[in-house]
């Protein structure tokens, strides 16, 4: 049995289900992938929203809801104010403020389990934040356990005739700040008009802009964009002018790449 078969398999287990979606290509699946296959089961959608997410996903989300007839309901999170959210062990910190957010809606609404995305052939074992969920009896990891893969979601969509439902994958934007550094929230503003910027640009794939020392920035795209749209941004007053006017004076690109060591 391959792990689509085997997915359904661990599902079927379970009722009463609180999943929370990002609006990335992981909770989109499994979001869909039980819908679909458990159209009766007891399900709640729950998507997190402030100044760190992108109000895309949101909407993206409250369209392909309504389509599934799921309920979704939106929780707010304002980053800013969890305690320790600067230091090393900020994303434990958002993990627990999430999580005690959760808990508090599965009572509310009489759930029982939360089903968590993560996928297999990712390392989430030195990842704070996961080791602190999956020490919790209520959290389910449905696709991780199963063996299900990014390649087996991307393959599932195309069969299913669902390429529609195949994003690209907007994270924390805490995550552009260095560990330690003071995150003001206009800031988080500047790096996420940049971005946008480039997306409007053409940039396809994964687009980061990580805040670097005072005026400088960092640019990192997935190593499988177009060659010819990064090389486009070179010496390009448009995008020196939008950058400079949200105090980015030097602006560097990581060849290497996004997600390269």
């Amino acid at each position: 049995m391959n792990s689509i078969g085997k997915l359904k398999n661990v599902i079927r287990e379970y009722d009463s289900i609180l999943l929370p979606v990002s609006g990335g290509l992981d909770s989109t699946f499994l979001l869909f992938f039980v819908k679909k296959n458990f159209p009766k089961k007891k399900i709640l959608a729950i998507h997190f929203y402030g100044d760190t997410f992108y109000e895309e996903d949101g909407e993206f989300l409250r369209e392909l809801c309504i389509d599934l007839k799921v309920e979704l309901i939106f929780e707010g999170l304002n980053h800013l104010l969890i305690e320790g959210i600067e230091g090393k062990d900020r994303c434990l910190n958002c993990k627990r403020e999430m999580f005690e957010r959760l808990k508090k809606i599965m009572v509310e609404k009489k759930l029982k389990w939360i089903f968590s995305s993560e996928v297999f052939g990712e390392n989430f074992e030195n990842r704070k934040g996961f080791r602190f969920l999956k020490g919790k009896n209520e959290v389910i990891f449905p696709l991780l356990e199963t063996g299900v893969s990014k390649g087996d979601i991307l393959k599932y969509f195309e069969e299913n005739g669902c390429r529609e439902l195949v994003r690209t994958k907007n994270s924390c934007i805490l995550t552009r700040f260095k560990v330690g550094k003071k995150i003001k929230s206009e800031d988080i503003k500047k790096i996420k008009e940049c971005e946008r910027w480039l997306k409007d640009f053409g940039i396809n794939g994964v687009v980061r802009v990580r805040m670097g020392d005072v005026g400088k920035c960092y640019l990192e795209f997935s190593k499988y964009e177009d060659k010819r749209k990064i090389s486009g941004l070179l010496f390009n007053h448009k995008l020196i002018n939008f950058f400079s006017d949200r105090g980015f004076d030097k602006i560097f690109i990581n060849l290497k790449g996004y997600g390269e060591k």
